[in-house]
């Protein structure tokens, strides 16, 4: 999963609360507009314990791979993070910094449902080769659901952090 850290201001102190974050296979039935561009990852974030109403803002690290961009003939500065609620809503989303594999960005949401890391234009079309040169593969099988839990289950990848009374951390 790409999402690194997650940063909740709240409006009033929230206890026991749980962020559950999945990386979905595709865009999920319940999504019923599509990304014009390019999907990186899709993500559904969920929240036990704490409403929507009580989140004043929450921050997203997240990485994507310098590989995928190469493939894909995207630059660092094309990726955003989306939020589907009833429409796809474009983030604020900044570029932190680099390794020599990941872009990691920042991106503010009001709140948590499903995301799309993404760009906002489609890939661009491998280059062409000469027939005698193709080989053919198989299709690639898609990846498992996987989920990370924080807060209620040990997890070495989304660890637990101490809650302030304003601002949770995870």
């Amino acid at each position: 999963i790409g999402v690194k850290l997650i940063s909740i201001e709240v409006n009033n102190r929230a206890n026991n609360v749980k962020i559950t974050i999945t990386k979905l296979d595709g865009q999920p039935a319940s999504v019923t507009k599509t990304i014009t561009g390019t999907v990186f990852q899709y993500l559904d974030i969920n929240a036990e314990n704490l409403s929507q109403s009580n989140i004043k803002s929450a921050k997203l690290k997240f990485n994507v791979t310098k590989s995928w961009l190469s493939q894909n003939g995207f630059s660092a500065s094309d990726v955003v993070l989306l939020r589907f609620t009833t429409s796809w809503e474009k983030l604020p989303t900044v570029v932190l910094g680099e390794s020599a594999a990941d872009v990691e960005y920042e991106a503010t949401t009001p709140g948590f449902s499903t995301f799309a890391i993404a760009t906002e234009k489609a890939a661009a079309a491998p280059p062409a080769q000469p027939a005698e040169n193709q080989t053919s593969q198989p299709p690639a099988q898609p990846a498992e659901n996987q989920t990370s839990q924080v807060g209620g289950v040990p997890n070495t990848q989304a660890p637990t952090i101490g809650v302030p009374s304003e601002i949770l951390y995870i």
